[in-house]
């Protein structure tokens, strides 16, 4: 056996374990997540919350047990509790739709505008909701031209989309045209 194959099988020997090791990780995560799912149809959130809880300690940095730790405080109303579990799932590697959608939403509800506002502007092809979500950022912190745009291109995305057709009832409010105000809500309702 010549020295280049002897360390090619060496390496291998190294890493067969290490991949094992971290596949069944991934097992126990994905199985505890079904469990939690299971908790949560029951109505046990308390439960699955302390079960996210003792995986987090375990495995700090896996971003599902994060988010949907994070989901759950959300649904719950612990908003502070929900951004911090949102943003380490962001951390550490979670991006989908689901994940901003709701850490937007929820850095708005605490008042962290810019930051949300920030997380929006990162997605490439935003949905017509997340634009939405970008114009309430916008619009809380004082932006009202670039919210109304972002209104208005959720709008094209979706004519019928609720929180655009409200922000811009809010916008006419805002600027004192009480008509136009009416008008967009009778459109929302």
């Amino acid at each position: 056996m010549n020295r280049s194959t002897f360390l090619l099988l060496l390496i291998v020997a190294v890493i067969n374990p290490v991949i094992a090791e971290d596949q069944a990780l991934r097992d126990r995560v994905e199985a505890l997540l079904t469990h939690v799912d299971e908790l949560l149809e029951q109505g046990k959130a308390r439960t699955a919350i302390i079960e996210l809880k003792n995986a987090a300690r375990e495995v700090p940095n896996d971003p599902g047990i994060r988010e949907r730790l994070g989901l759950i405080y959300l649904q719950s109303g612990q908003l502070e509790q929900a951004a911090k579990e949102l943003k380490r799932a962001h951390t550490h590697g979670a991006n989908g739709r689901r994940l901003i959608t709701a850490l937007s939403s929820v850095l708005i509800q605490i008042g962290q505008h810019e930051q949300a506002f920030v997380l929006l502007q990162s997605v490439e092809y935003p949905s017509p909701e997340l634009l939405a979500l970008r114009a309430d950022a916008r619009w809380k912190h004082g932006d009202v031209d670039g919210a109304k745009a972002d209104y208005d291109a959720a709008l094209k995305r979706d004519p019928k989309l609720l929180p655009a057709l409200l922000g811009h009832a809010r916008l006419a409010q805002r600027k004192g045209t009480v008509q136009d105000a009416l008008l967009w809500a009778n459109r929302a309702v």
